[in-house]
């Protein structure tokens, strides 16, 4: 970003971008650099495709990176595939204190009925009834809108909020992304980004 301020002459615009999200990252890795390894929640982060999800050894695709900054701990990180398929017994016997499934869609949508269903077939699984995450109810389905490809960006924001809520009553991951799409993409904030909604 500072390379591109440069050569187009927005150096001042270029930090202030930056500074626009670093300060949101800086006061997520503040708020969970002290907490025990022991009370860090388990992530299981599906992807689009059930029973697959992200290796994090080499901190893969990126998912285990937001699952870390957000000062979570990812299911699988001793496995380096980027995307790989998982024995739902598995995934049961690790016990994730905390289920999100990515899927596509979030600015153009309208209504969160597709982000339900994914939403009811996730918690209808018999296989996974017994984890901490589905016995509490913390179970996410969440856009690749803001956890895919540049979007990443705004992953640890939202899980941030996610995993520790009580920690972040300040942080409103909603109105940081209506800031970067209003004020740096003109565009007009809408679409559904997270079911349930922390809102």
């Amino acid at each position: 970003m500072r390379t591109l301020g440069f050569m187009l002459g927005y150096e001042d615009r270029a930090e202030e971008y930056i500074n626009f999200f670093r300060e949101k990252w800086d006061l997520i890795e503040e708020r969970v650099k002290d907490i025990p390894d022991d009370e860090r929640k388990k992530v299981y982060f599906e992807g689009a495709d059930k029973y697959k999800t992200y290796g994090g050894a080499d901190y893969g695709c990126g998912i285990p990176g937001i699952i870390r900054a957000a000062g979570g701990i990812d299911l699988f990180p001793e496995i380096s595939a980027y995307y790989f398929e998982v024995d739902p017994e598995e995934v049961a016997k690790r016990d994730p204190d905390v289920i999100i499934k990515g899927t596509p869609g979030g600015y153009l949508l309208e209504d969160a009925s597709k982000f339900k269903e994914l939403y009811d077939e996730i918690t209808s699984r018999a296989e996974l009834a017994n984890t901490t995450a589905m016995k509490n109810g913390d179970v996410y389905i969440i856009s690749f809108d803001v956890t895919g490809g540049a979007r990443k960006k705004f992953g640890p924001i939202f899980l941030a909020k996610i995993l520790y809520p009580d920690k972040f009553e300040d942080l409103d991951p909603y109105a940081v992304l209506k800031e970067y799409l209003e004020e740096y993409q003109g565009l007009k904030y809408q679409g559904v980004y997270l079911y349930p909604s922390m809102s």
